[in-house]
């Protein structure tokens, strides 16, 4: 059995044929001039043999020529074909990496949301949402803030990974701050490294973080509190992006629900 890379390609089989019938009609000619160069016929007929044989080896040349043009021409047209066919499928493959990454952003936001919907307990709902929110996007950190009886500060209500000693003495005006600025602009921000490098918060001293995501919670057209999420280099997370800012905001239109009625549940009781 010839190994595959001993086997003729495309290109050489006709060649080698070509090559045979060649020799092919040299060794006819030759043999019949010795016939004849035997019998001492040599006359005309050396002429008619010499002719016959170039007049082959012209017609064998020609037709080499032409097949190898005629290959040469449909090798490049395979080379495109196979070009085109390959761009075809990258981009049919570009398109469900994409499709797969939107389906799995869609089953952890439907996670999140389930997770916060399936609280029957009052008391949990606050820790919760913050809990559905860092597993959405990847963050380590994070805490809900909602705005005190009078309108007028933005206050903890339940933190992940930032201690109850920060918690209990964070108390934001609003407009201060990076909350403060989305309670008022109603706009969520993703924010890498200082907040202090963003021309918007210049004047607030702050430390760096790796990343973080600051979200409106809006219930009924009302702006109630902001959600914070955070990665550090612990969280095994580079950074958050746009898809993750994104999700963040679609979540807290959700959680805003669950935490206005939270807060109406504490008012009550």
């Amino acid at each position: 059995m010839t190994p595959p890379d001993s086997q003729p390609g495309p290109g050489e089989r006709p060649r080698t044929g070509l090559v045979l019938l060649l020799v092919a009609i040299a060794a006819a000619s030759a043999a019949a001039l010795l016939y004849l160069a035997i019998r001492r016929e040599l006359g005309w007929e050396i002429s008619a043999l010499s002719v016959a044989t170039l007049g082959a080896a012209i017609a064998a040349f020609a037709l080499e020529r032409g097949l190898r043009s005629g290959l040469q021409v449909r090798t490049t047209s395979r080379e495109r074909q196979l070009t085109r066919l390959s761009e075809t499928l990258k981009a049919r493959e570009e398109k469900n990496q994409e499709l797969v990454r939107r389906v799995d952003d869609l089953t952890k936001l439907y996670r999140a949301i389930s997770t916060v919907n399936a609280v029957q307990n009052p008391s949990y709902a606050y820790d919760s949402v913050v809990h559905a929110a860092l597993e959405l996007v990847g963050g380590d950190r994070g805490s809900l803030m909602l705005l005190d009886d009078k309108q007028e500060a933005l206050i903890i209500r339940s933190q992940q990974g930032l201690g109850q000693a920060v918690a209990a003495g964070t108390r934001v005006m609003l407009g201060e701050g990076v909350a403060g600025w989305v309670v008022q602009n109603r706009q969520p921000i993703l924010l890498v490294g200082r907040a202090s490098e963003d021309g918007r918060f210049e004047h607030i001293q702050d430390r760096p973080v790796q990343s973080a995501l600051c979200v409106p919670l809006q219930c009924h057209g009302e702006v109630i509190g902001v959600l914070n999420l955070a990665c550090s280099d612990k969280s095994g997370k580079s950074t958050f992006d746009e898809s993750d800012k994104n999700m963040a905001h679609i979540f807290a239109q959700h959680a805003a629900i669950t935490a206005s009625y939270t807060r109406l549940w504490v008012r009550r009781a």
